[in-house]
């Protein structure tokens, strides 16, 4: 049984428009975002001083006393600083390209990982090491935002020819003038991190787009003009040919992939020479290393299921789309790998974990489920009938599995499976005392209410307000 809210961290293989595949993409990753071209920024090329920043929070900052004199900790966070005694405030670290010597900059410390990261709206936290386990904290800096405009650069980046970069929510100005020419390309063509756009337009999605505003309107059929500006802290809009995800409506069959969220709006890009499956919801299907759909509708993820090493299609949803999702079905959100994706969520489920029975026959049995399988309950989520359902996902369960009240064994930690009949936790009542299986509710279901004496105790689950423990 899982007990915690599901944390599945899927990275879609999005297409990378013009490489002609897919490749893999950490959409928190501050050098692979969105197709962004890569800022040559990680921390390997930074000079920075040799600190402790193995554990959350922040590095031990030992006293430095500058000429034997001066308590070294007194510059602030923006001002400049010494690479080689790093004198910078508590909590911040001095950090500078391999060019600029012993200079630096003091910039705030972070935790990439963390809900709140500890930057500001306008920084964009850094980690100084990408690969760490999202499980674990990610120490890193907070980059600030050069709030660099499109079409207005100057106003931010100086004299000059320059060119805005976006990465998630910052701006930053590149020198154009520092760039080979051949280098430097026009809207339509491919930029990367090694082609940038020409000034006046930006790179999305691994091309040069022109920009668009209030009055100036995108020149080509099908563009429509993307607005950014309330993922950034400037204007920011270009011009896209985008899709409908849902509707898969791209012309001759071409397949309409997922390319990013933008707060509560699911944009989409038609793929040409990727075809659009044919696999429905929860229909068996074949993935590839090219696609994340392999054999499915566009709109859905092949993938490996809940309790399941088959690999069947999972509709993708949003509070707009509930009806992406099936009977038995609920929007779980929050569980890609990108911090803005919080709004997009996958249909899971295919049971009502509280619709089970037993007889003792024939053992535990649920409607939704094949004959001698039960379901266990897994997430809550909104549908189109109740905005907290609760889904599980069947399975076997012996006839003589553990009953309420009684000692019992928990099976596999990481899961939270043990042997007691399903919706039970297998746990401690108080410290010292043997585990018990404790039947699970939820509130105001009545179908999962308690025995008599017991009141279903909520909030006892992380983000699981509805789904509680029957307690005296």
């Amino acid at each position: 049984m899982e007990l915690k809210k599901l944390k599945i961290l899927i990275i879609l293989l999005l297409f990378l428009m013009g490489c002609g595949n897919f490749t893999e993409t950490s959409y928190t990753s501050y050098t692979s975002y969105n197709n962004d071209p890569v800022i040559d920024q990680s921390i390997n090329e930074y000079q920075i001083l040799d600190k402790d920043i193995s554990h959350a929070g922040m590095p031990h900052r030992d006293a430095m006393v500058d000429a034997m004199t001066q308590q070294c900790n007194d510059i602030q966070i923006g001002e400049a600083c010494r690479i080689s005694m790093d004198c910078c405030v508590n909590g911040s670290i001095c950090i500078a390209n391999e060019n600029r010597g012993d200079d630096g900059i003091c910039y705030r410390f972070c935790d990439d990982h963390a809900d709140d990261t500890g930057c500001l709206a306008t920084e964009l936290c850094i980690p100084f090491n990408a690969q760490i386990d999202k499980t674990q904290p990610s120490p890193g800096f907070c980059n600030p935002d050069e709030q660099c405009a499109p079409g207005n650069e100057n106003l931010a980046c100086g004299n000059g020819t320059f060119s805005c970069l976006r990465t998630q929510n910052i701006t930053t100005c590149l020198d154009l003038s520092q760039i080979p020419a051949e280098s430097i390309k026009n809207v339509g063509e491919r930029c990367d991190a090694e082609h940038f756009c020409q000034s006046g337009t930006v790179c999305e999605f691994g091309q040069c787009r022109a920009i668009c505003n209030e009055t100036v309107m995108c020149q080509q059929p099908n563009e429509q003009c993307v607005d950014y500006s309330n993922i950034t802290n400037v204007d920011y809009a270009f011009c896209m040919d985008t899709c409908d995800l849902y509707l898969q409506d791209c012309e001759g069959n071409n397949a309409c992939a997922l390319m990013d969220v933008k707060v509560d709006e699911v944009i989409g890009q038609c793929v040409n020479g990727f075809s659009n499956g044919t696999a429905a919801t929860s229909e068996s299907c074949t993935p590839n290393d090219q696609t994340y759909w392999g054999s499915c509708k566009a709109d859905h993820l092949c993938t490996q299921n809940i309790d399941s090493t088959n690999y069947s299609c999972v509709s993708i949803c949003d509070e707009n789309h509930l009806d992406q999702c099936g009977t038995n079905t609920a929007c779980v959100t929050g569980i890609f790998n990108a911090k803005n994706w919080t709004y997009l969520g996958l249909c899971f489920g295919e049971c009502d974990p509280f619709a089970n029975t037993f007889d003792q026959s024939v053992g535990y049995t649920n409607p939704n489920c094949e004959a001698g399988k039960a379901c266990n309950f897994v997430n809550i989520g909104p549908n189109l009938d109740t905005p907290t359902f609760a889904m599980g996902t069947c399975r076997d369960f012996p006839t003589d599995a553990v009953v309420e009240g009684a000692n019992c064994i928990v099976t596999d930690e990481t899961r939270g499976l043990s042997n007691c009949a399903p919706n039970m936790l297998c746990a401690s009542l108080t410290q010292g005392s043997s585990p018990v299986c404790i039947k699970m509710c939820q509130v105001p279901n009545p179908n999962a209410g308690c025995s008599d004496g017991l009141i279903c105790r909520t909030s006892v689950f992380e983000d699981l307000e509805s789904i509680g423990l029957c307690l005296q």
